[in-house]
């Protein structure tokens, strides 16, 4: 509808505008007619309501356009001046807040902003004590972010870079109220990150770090000495490795889980404290858990000594023991162990493919097969790992 301009008859003119029905309604106490030319063109200042202020009075540029300063009061009392340049661009904003019993309003936010009007120079926020909560600044393309525990000492504090896609966080660090370093972390492309946990002597406890497109993940448990590793996971979409640490950086054990972490096949790799092999333990899961299927041990030189195939759900066994390298199939000598009581049976040499010798034992001789408890049991890792990435086995064929 358009504007109904009317005049009535009375002394004063008086000036009452309502929204009514998509139109303008004017009305005057003379009861005569108004024209365009009893308005002025512009005005030097205007008010305007918004949704976080009670009311926002504008101070115009010459134009009586642009805006040039404003004061907005907000519903809780606080006031936000508001300085704009020429071009209309915001340049700065201080916001006080609701006067106390003696009329004093402090300060609670005050910003600088770039001639782009968005990209903060400088920004502060305050507690309500006066001291800063955070501040970020602007310094070469980069934003610094910093956030502040009650006595004034950084608690966060983040770098944020402009790219081609926007504003990404980089970098972030966690301060105690000390001043001591809680966690940092880096994040890279395509989703990468690293996390470092500290302790409160400033020590490094711990690392996390996940590939570009999670497609790997690293965790790190360190000894007190905050250098030597204690435990690492190393896990993708195939599988994970666990492997922890002797106090002298060898490791001790080394851990493969083949499929997901909680109920897979298992291949568990033993070290001496000179980081040499000693014996390699291969487990498959069942519904009664897991059971070894073979065993493998290995010379100081690193060649493989013997390898033990176990039948599941009795005493028997089969133990082959190399007179060479038995990765390279050398001569070897074969001993079967009865299913019944796991007493020797038979022995077989075999030269170049071909069994040249060949003794029988009595159950009576009562031979056993010679392991280790270390070398039959499974050590006990807890915690086990935790399944960050989700399994998913390479297509057949690869």
């Amino acid at each position: 509808m358009n504007p109904i301009l009317r005049r009535y008859v009375g002394a004063a003119a008086v000036l009452v505008a309502a929204l009514v029905g998509g139109g303008i309604w004017l009305a005057t106490t003379d009861n005569t007619e108004l024209g365009m030319t009893d308005f002025p063109i512009g005005t030097d200042v205007r008010l305007e309501v918004a949704k976080d202020a009670e009311i926002r009075t504008v101070e115009l540029y010459a134009d009586r356009v642009t805006a040039k300063h404003s004061v907005a009061t907000l519903r809780d009392g606080s006031i936000t001046n508001y300085w704009y340049r020429a071009d209309g661009t915001l340049e700065k904003a201080v916001t006080e807040g609701p006067p106390d019993a003696a009329g004093v309003r402090m300060v609670k936010r005050q910003a600088e902003i770039a001639p782009d009007g968005f990209t903060y120079l400088y920004d502060v926020e305050y507690f309500a004590d006066g001291s800063k909560s955070k501040e970020t600044k602007f310094e070469q393309g980069k934003l610094l972010r910093s956030y502040f525990h009650a006595n004034g000492i950084a608690r966060r504090v983040q770098i944020i870079v402009a790219e081609k896609k926007g504003w990404r966080l980089t970098q972030e660090d966690l301060y105690r109220p000390d001043t001591s370093l809680v966690e940092s972390v880096r994040y890279g492309d395509n989703d990468a990150w690293e996390r470092k946990f500290f302790n409160e002597q400033n020590v490094l406890v711990n690392s996390k770090a996940m590939g570009a497109y999670g497609t790997r993940y690293t965790e790190v448990e360190y000894y007190p000495d905050g250098v030597t590793r204690q435990r690492m996971v190393e896990q993708n979409g195939q599988g994970t490795k666990l492997t922890t640490y002797r106090t002298n950086g060898a490791r001790d054990q080394e851990r493969v889980f083949t499929g997901p972490v909680t109920g897979s096949n298992l291949v568990v790799t033993a070290y001496d404290s000179h980081d040499r092999m000693t014996f390699q333990q291969w487990w498959s899961f069942g519904e009664s858990g897991y059971y070894m299927w073979q065993l493998k041990t290995f010379r100081e030189n690193g060649s493989m000594a013997k390898s033990v195939y176990f039948e599941k759900n009795s005493k028997g066994a089969t133990e082959v023991v190399f007179k060479g390298d038995g990765a390279y199939h050398s001569d070897f000598t074969r001993r079967k162990f009865r299913n019944e009581d796991g007493t020797l049976e038979l022995e077989e040499d075999e030269v170049k493919n071909k069994v040249v010798a060949t003794r029988q034992f009595s159950p009576e001789r009562n031979i056993k097969l010679q392991l280790s408890k270390e070398q039959l049991e499974l050590k006990d890792v807890s915690p086990l790992p935790r399944q960050v990435i989700e399994y998913a086995p390479a297509p057949m064929g690869r």
